[in-house]
């Protein structure tokens, strides 16, 4: 299902680092939400006049990300990440380093990618504020962010549970639609220029574990990456917002 997933070491993963190989469901969120932000990136190209672009993936994890990224033309792609083992898987794909979002001003100098991503990092920072304007000082222009979304089918049936629990423990930050925008607008003094959804899932991803269950359910499977994507965009998996500095995007 996941053809990103190619490290020679894969077997030598700690356990902090499993996301997305635990299960189907997981697997294909992931997928979705790198299949978005490749869209989000190509559209930067065709905002552009320039023949490449520069791109920082910071929080670049195991490089699944990375390795999409490379795949795309005229793209030039570097990694930053908090976690040693990160950044050796990662740097299979691209060149990378050890850092934290909070420093990148003391690794890079101001202005030096045409975009830079952050996904699923924010959320487990203790000054996400700090942090979304040391991702704006080190672009020149562009500013990808993407989250979980706390109001995708799957977590607001979680409350209706009465399970207030986090999506994971290290995440201490939160964000609805509506006050990520609030966020990236006001405090990170950037200018929202897209929303970029990847799946709405509501198929029970115990569900689709289950080979006789996945074949039956294949029709609802596709209606989640296609028609309810289109349909409801803020219940996808993850919030991906493209944002850009107050200038002429092209």
């Amino acid at each position: 299902m996941n053809p990103q997933i190619t490290h020679a070491k894969m077997s030598e993963i700690p356990p902090h680092l499993n996301y997305e190989l635990k299960n189907y469901q997981s697997q294909r969120i992931h997928q979705a939400m790198r299949q978005a932000i490749c869209s989000s990136v190509r559209l930067v190209l065709e905002q552009t006049n320039q023949q490449s672009i520069s791109i920082l993936d910071v929080g670049c994890g195991r490089g699944e990300l990375l390795q999409s990224l490379v795949q795309i033309p005229h793209v030039s792609v570097q990694g930053i990440d908090l976690d040693p083992t990160c950044v050796e898987l990662s740097s299979q794909f691209a060149s990378c380093c050890v850092g934290s979002v909070e420093a990148l001003d003391q690794y890079y100098s101001p202005e030096s990618f045409d975009l830079v991503i952050a996904s699923h990092v924010l959320e487990h920072v203790s000054n996400p504020t700090l942090a979304l304007l040391k991702l704006a000082s080190v672009s020149r222009n562009w500013v990808l962010i993407a989250l979980p979304n706390p109001v995708r089918p799957s977590r607001l049936l979680q409350y209706l549970k009465g399970k207030l629990q986090a999506d994971h423990p290290t995440h201490c930050q939160v964000w609805d639609p509506g006050h990520l925008a609030n966020f990236i607008e006001r405090f990170g003094h950037l200018k929202i220029y897209q929303w970029q959804p990847d799946i709405v899932t509501v198929i029970p991803g115990r569900l689709l574990s289950v080979p006789l269950f996945n074949f039956i359910l294949k029709p609802f499977i596709i209606a989640e990456m296609t028609l309810l994507t289109r349909l409801f965009p803020l219940f996808s998996s993850s919030l991906i917002v493209l944002s850009a500095k107050h200038r002429d995007q092209g």
